[in-house]
């Protein structure tokens, strides 16, 4: 099954917010949201959810490359 997550911060210089995006690796379709003062370049933070679950979630996915495609640029 493929996830729907959001992608919360983006670098907007890279990845525009508002940005439809999709990460074969995490089969994750993802929207471009906010950015953020840590996120600088070819980084993204992708949103799992709040409590136990999201961080499980959090901690699976990690912090690793992946491939990002740009559906639709905003």
């Amino acid at each position: 099954m493929v996830a729907e997550k959001l992608a919360r911060e983006t670098d907007p210089r890279v990845i525009p917010t508002g940005t439809e995006v999709y990460i074969p690796e995490l089969e994750l379709y993802a929207v471009a949201e906010d950015t953020g003062g840590d996120i600088k370049g070819k980084r993204i933070d992708v949103y799992t959810g709040s409590g136990e679950e999201g961080l499980k979630e959090a901690l699976d996915i990690g912090n690793r490359m992946v491939t990002v495609i740009i559906i639709k640029r905003a």
